[in-house]
């Protein structure tokens, strides 16, 4: 599990909450579902729709693994998208490289 300091709008404000987010295979399944593609299919899509689903889903991942419900919607993943920090991004991109790189070792056994 990783925790993301995401962004949210107040007013004219943006403040950054603490999120946790889980990434694992289910993730990724759930993220595919959600566009109704199958794995195999990623590479025909718009990398920054399925990394949008792939955030949003770990989420929800995080929540399901905890046993809480979902307090934000997916809208929220798109505004976190758009604004996060550049350190928090990495630290996503490097969750999301750690987990494709899960993918392609059970893909080739």
């Amino acid at each position: 599990m990783i925790v993301l300091r995401v962004p949210f709008k107040r007013g004219f404000f943006i403040t950054e909450r603490s999120v946790k987010f889980l990434f694992n295979m289910g993730t990724l399944e759930a993220a595919t579902e959600r566009m109704n593609i199958d794995l195999w299919q990623m590479g025909d899509v718009s990398s920054y729709d399925l990394t949008l689903a792939i955030l949003y889903e770990g989420y929800r991942s995080a929540n399901k693994e905890r046993r809480r419900r979902d307090k934000y919607t997916f809208h929220h993943a798109v505004y976190w998208m758009e604004h996060i920090s550049k350190g928090e991004s990495q630290k996503f991109t490097k969750a999301m490289t750690e987990l494709m790189g899960t993918f392609e070792k059970k893909k080739t056994r």
